[in-house]
């Protein structure tokens, strides 16, 4: 899943926002059984590393994206892998929807 939302801030200021989409972005989203633990992440100068994993029962899958931080762009990759086949096609929205509002 890639994202590209466009800002008008300074790339420092971009970057900030973006650190705190990405404590935000899966608290308390709605994921049926699916939990989310051991978040993480990472900046390498202008872009962040983000993982965590989903629990679903006694299964553990985890999940990785990143975010780059551009003079006018926040371009968020997110792999749902298999994960991704499990969850119906509105979970997909919604969490593009959760990055827009998010970093807007």
């Amino acid at each position: 899943m890639r994202i590209t939302i466009g800002h008008q801030k300074s790339v420092p200021q971009a970057i900030e926002v973006a650190d705190r989409a990405a404590d935000q972005v899966f608290k308390g989203f709605p994921m049926g059984c699916v939990e989310i633990v051991g978040q993480q992440k990472e900046w390498s100068g202008p872009v962040m590393t983000f993982g965590f994993t989903a629990k679903l029962s006694f299964v553990k899958y985890p999940l990785r994206g990143t975010v780059e931080v551009t003079d006018r762009q926040w371009i968020v990759d997110f792999d749902l892998m298999i994960l991704g086949r499990l969850l119906p096609d509105k979970t997909h929205r919604l969490i593009e929807t959760r990055w827009r509002a998010l970093l807007s």
